[in-house]
């Protein structure tokens, strides 16, 4: 019987290190968490405003497209 409770005896617990103080550690702060939001927020600014210029060029692009498709079906070109 003994030998069965050497085997599953329980783990010390490592009193050198609170948990308490290993929670203060891992918690972020507000400004942290404020800066970067902000610089979420300037991400996806930028990501939209190249979005949209792609946009604008794919658009001037097909214009073109059809403005030559057009004259060639005319036989101007």
């Amino acid at each position: 019987m003994t030998n069965l409770f050497k085997k599953f005896k329980k783990s010390r617990v490592d009193d050198q290190q609170p948990l308490v103080e290993k929670q203060k550690d891992d918690q972020v702060s507000l400004s942290d968490v404020e800066a970067r939001l902000i610089t979420t927020d300037q991400r996806q600014k930028e990501l939209d405003a190249a979005e949209k210029q792609i946009q604008k060029q794919i658009e001037q692009e097909r214009r073109d497209y059809y403005i030559v498709y057009n004259l060639q079906r005319a036989g101007l070109l």
